[in-house]
């Protein structure tokens, strides 16, 4: 799965479409594997999603001229919003997901 994200947010010009997407089947089978835990799967799951969100963003900003964002902001960006995203369900109340920082800071 980092792999595929890094790779994605790494993609330009002369990296070709379908390279970055020769191992789809196997990003949805993790996407849909139950068996990682539930703090797992919603970090895969949410990163996955905000990766593909960043790049059309990007992408969307350079078409329209603006200046173009490394890769290396791209993933601290991405990096930053998981993590707000997982004290936003923490202060919630929601104790499901009480693991997930301690898992996202253990992928670094």
């Amino acid at each position: 799965m980092q792999v595929v994200c890094r790779d994605l947010v790494q993609f330009n010009s002369q990296t070709s479409i379908s390279a970055i997407f020769d191992n789809m089947e196997a990003v949805i089978k993790l996407l849909m594997d139950t068996s990682l835990g539930k703090n797992i799967l919603f970090l895969t799951k949410y990163t996955f999603q905000l990766t593909l969100h960043s790049i059309w963003k990007e992408r969307n900003s350079r078409r329209h001229g603006e200046v173009a964002t490394s890769s290396v902001l791209l993933v601290r960006l991405i990096d930053k919003q998981v993590r707000n995203k997982i004290s936003s369900v923490r202060e919630q109340g929601n104790v499901r997901y009480d693991g997930c920082m301690v898992s996202w800071f253990a992928t670094r």
